[in-house]
């Protein structure tokens, strides 16, 4: 009954203030257009003093206030109107009545007033300006404002008084219907029960009810344009003022119940906004409260006794603190070390702490305003500080009319289980070694986070952070101070990344970094952070290690939205840094996915070349000839060419180099060896005995029993070494394993003769080429590029390389010779032999025996 009685009250009260206010607007408007017209007469009464009667005077007023002009000459008291004035009278334009006629259209009342007005201008000079009612010609009654001043001739007599009239009938309708809207709606909220009160939107009282005067025990003169928070300044902050707030702000109506201290009362409030500002009503709702709560606090405290319990307010679920405590039993008391004394009229923050989740309590809250039940666990504290969790079930308590009085909360200690599970959850999520979370971890985390990034706008990087040459530290100091080291390196990334990020260690020395929201340039920021961590050496049992790191980047989405995509994209970018010269980050770019993908599906088929039998593999030859007029051809190089059957012609610079990572690069060595020591023994058969040399790598080099492995290929086919060369780079002869040094020496014993390929381009050391079992230089092709064109410092240089190589008693092949003054320059220069474009292409074997060998 009391919601009904309400619900009416608010619709009259919207239906009152509705009317109310179209009749301010209405009176607002007529007021205006009333100034206006006054206007329009001051200016009138000027002009006919200036001008009697201008013959403009009487078209504007008519034509835009709707206002009538009259003029009485007192020397026959007979009346002239204008137009309007007679229309307002339902008169025709015509009539000139006389003074007596004119005053009887006024009401009698009115008659009266009016000539005691006229006379008194007419006489004593004195203006007017009335508002009367008139009887029309047509009988219609019709308020108008009648504005008189007397017009004097040059002696100073009185000898006319002229004026204005204006119809103001709605004006005076639109006041007495506002007048009498005021009038009902006073009534209507002065019979109401409920205190209620008008607020405009500065806070100030537009209307006090006698209700909450008596409620408030005070006067609504003392209240009305005051503030309410001036008024009540101890209610500033609490949950009326927010109450009051949110109603103004979300523009909705609230109702809530609350504690009054200043009144010693409980209030159910409704706050409702109006165009004017806010409508409250307040009902006294103590005696109820009361009763309801003996009772039902009663009931839920014998229930469940083993249990903590606490039981609050209903009420206010949103505000900044929540509903208050009404009650806990002695499980509370012994568990937490709050005295029940301590928590009454306290809310339940006062059990929250740092570690208390915020996530939950927000879960817990919208069950609440939907006044349903809910369970939760929670990390609480006691009075002392020490966390515990607390497994908490939530349900609203009614009372008989089935409205929420209070929330009721059966709590049960889980701290001992919680600590098992954090045990197994540590267990199964973190690296025993370091500490960090390990990859599944990982793994989960960025598939969720991806999941999240589907609904709403955000961006995620990935790191995958790999120790360079880390196997070398595990080879020389052991793996338990390898195990060591891995730890304080993980220290280090922790110590790098943001406090959100995740870390993992996904492999024996390889790192993940998951960082949200974390846009190009914090990623790249993060990165180098992470490299900059390293630049302190670590120490480790009394020895400095260096430790550097390659980093592969991607960010999500714009690099991929699929877990797996991410960590492959990110592996590729960190093997992009590796091969650039690692202690990098590098970012993942389409290209490198295209890359690898290249890389292994070559790979893949130069495995297949090599060891399926196939003739993919052929050799051709670039001839090496005399630097002088002759050009003789004195050797030849063999350049392997592979014509796989899905790539066709694949060149070396793209196969070797993958042949080289792939550990194919032995079994090529060898083919290409093979291969040479066929073609040899063919021309050595047909009396062609030219020298040809073969490029070795590297990893052949230091392979155990490579040269001996080389010299069987070679009897095999009855070759003479004097026949047969290698070519090294410059880094197969500054490695000092004795595996190297042994292969080189075995060939050097055996005869072979041993030219330094590409040389000028790494780091060679004059005292170890001195030292060197090689015969040839063979000077790199950026070398002889700019001679011979009259570039000082280019061919300064290259001259610098002929002289040193002469002073180490090296013979000189200068490669890459693709025109005749380079060519011209080099015989110029001492040069021994030249190999190149200039003076012949690499061409298969018959090609070159018509060409060069017979």
């Amino acid at each position: 009954m009391m919601v009904n009685r309400t619900q009416e009250l608010e619709e009259a009260l919207a239906a009152a203030l509705s009317e109310l206010r179209a009749a301010k607007s209405k009176i607002e408007y007529l007021e205006a257009a009333a100034e206006t017209n006054e206007r329009l007469v001051d200016g009138g009464a000027e002009a006919l003093q200036m001008a009697h009667w201008h013959a403009e005077f009487s078209d504007i007023a008519e034509r835009l206030a709707h206002v009538g002009g009259w003029r009485v000459d007192l020397s026959n008291l007979h009346v002239f109107w204008s137009p309007a004035t007679a229309n307002i009278h339902d008169e025709p334009h015509d009539i000139s009545p006389t003074l007596e006629a004119a005053l009887d259209y006024y009401i009698p009342q009115h008659r009266d007033r009016m000539s005691v007005l006229f006379s008194a201008c007419a006489k004593q000079g004195h203006p007017f300006d009335e508002v009367l009612q008139i009887v029309t010609a047509k009988g219609r009654h019709v308020w108008v404002r009648s504005i008189g001043e007397a017009v004097q001739d040059d002696a100073g007599r009185i000898v006319a008084v002229e004026g204005a009239l204006q119809d103001v009938s709605d004006l005076v309708a639109a006041r007495d219907k506002s007048e009498d809207l005021s009038r009902r709606l006073y009534q209507t909220l002065e019979s109401i029960n409920d205190a209620f009160v008008l607020l405009d939107h500065d806070w100030r009282f537009l209307f006090v009810n006698a209700q909450a005067e008596a409620l408030w025990q005070r006067s609504r003169d003392d209240l009305l344009g005051n503030s309410i928070w001036e008024e009540y300044p101890e209610a500033v902050g609490n949950s009326f003022h927010v109450h009051y707030q949110r109603a103004v702000t979300e523009g909705r109506a609230v109702r809530f119940q609350e504690f009054t201290p200043i009144f010693d009362k409980w209030f159910e409030v409704d706050a409702h906004p109006t165009p004017e500002g806010l409508a409250i009503y307040f009902r006294d709702i103590t005696q109820q409260r009361v009763r309801d709560q003996q009772l039902r606090l009663l009931e839920a405290a014998v229930s469940r006794q083993n249990d903590i319990l606490l039981i609050t307010e209903a009420e206010p679920i949103d505000g900044p603190d929540g509903p208050k405590i009404v009650y806990v039993n002695e499980a509370f008391e012994r568990r937490t070390g709050f005295s029940c004394k301590d928590v009454i009229g306290q809310t339940p923050r006062i059990l929250q702490g740092p570690k208390t989740q915020r996530d939950e309590l927000k879960r817990i809250r919208h069950a609440l305003e939907k006044w349903q039940s809910v369970r939760a666990e929670l990390i609480n504290y006691t009075k002392s500080g020490e966390e515990f969790w607390l497994e908490l079930d939530i349900v609203p308590l009614a009372n008989e009319a089935g409205n929420l009085t209070h929330w009721v909360a059966i709590e049960r200690d889980i701290t001992e289980r919680k600590e098992f599970e954090e045990r197994l959850w540590i267990a199964a999520t973190r690296d025993t070694l370091t500490g960090l979370f390990n990859r599944t971890v990982l793994r989960e985390a960025l598939d969720q986070r991806l999941q999240e990034m589907q609904e709403t706008d955000g961006s995620l990087a990935l790191l995958i952070v790999d120790i360079d040459g880390f196997k070398n530290v595990n080879d020389t100091l052991g793996h338990d101070h390898g195990d060591v080291l891995l730890a304080n390196i993980a220290k280090r990334i922790k110590s790098a990344v943001r406090g959100g990020d995740k870390v993992a260690r996904i492999n024996g020395d390889e790192f993940m970094v998951l960082a949200n929201n974390s846009t190009a340039e914090d990623t790249a920021h993060l990165a180098q952070r992470l490299l900059d961590s390293f630049r302190v050496p670590f120490i480790l049992n009394g020895r400095s290690i260096a430790i550097t790191a390659s980093i592969g980047i991607v960010i999500a989405p714009q690099d991929g939205d699929d877990p797996e995509v991410l960590i492959r994209n990110a592996d590729i970018a960190m093997y992009q840094s590796k091969a650039a010269g690692r202690n990098m980050f590098t970012r993942f770019k389409p290209s490198m996915l295209e890359d690898v993908l290249r890389r292994t599906e070559i790979e893949q088929a130069l495995q297949y070349s090599l060891f399926t039998g196939n003739d993919d593999f052929v050799l051709v030859y670039q001839p090496q000839v005399t630097c002088d007029a002759r050009r003789k051809v004195v050797g030849l190089e063999a350049l392997v060419r592979w014509q796989g059957a899905k790539h066709g012609s694949v060149g070396p610079a793209e196969f070797i180099p993958i042949a080289e990572a792939s550990g194919l690069i032995r079994p090529l060595d060898h083919l290409v060896i093979e291969l040479a020591a066929t073609q040899i023994a063919t021309w050595a058969k047909a009396g062609i005995a030219v020298p040809v040399s073969v490029n070795v790598s590297a990893i052949s080099m230091q392979t155990e029993d490579f040269a001996r492995e080389v010299l069987q290929h070679l009897a095999r086919h009855g070759v003479k070494h004097s026949l047969f060369q290698i070519e090294i780079v410059e880094t197969v002869y500054l490695d000092e394993s004795s595996t190297t040094l042994e292969n080189l020496s075995t060939f050097w014993k055996a005869g072979i003769c041993i030219s330094i390929d590409d040389f000028g381009t790494g780091h060679s050391s004059l005292s170890y080429l001195r030292r060197l079992p090689a015969k040839f230089l063979k000077m790199d092709r950026s070398f002889v590029e700019h001679v011979g064109i009259g570039l000082t410092d280019e061919d300064a240089l290259a001259e610098a390389i002929l002289a040193m190589a002469r002073a180490l008693n090296f013979d000189v092949i200068a490669e890459g010779v693709e025109t005749e003054a380079q060519f011209n320059w080099l015989v110029q220069n001492g040069c021994t032999q030249v190999q190149g474009y200039f003076t012949g292409r690499p061409i298969s074997p018959q090609l070159l025996e018509a060409q060069y060998l017979t």
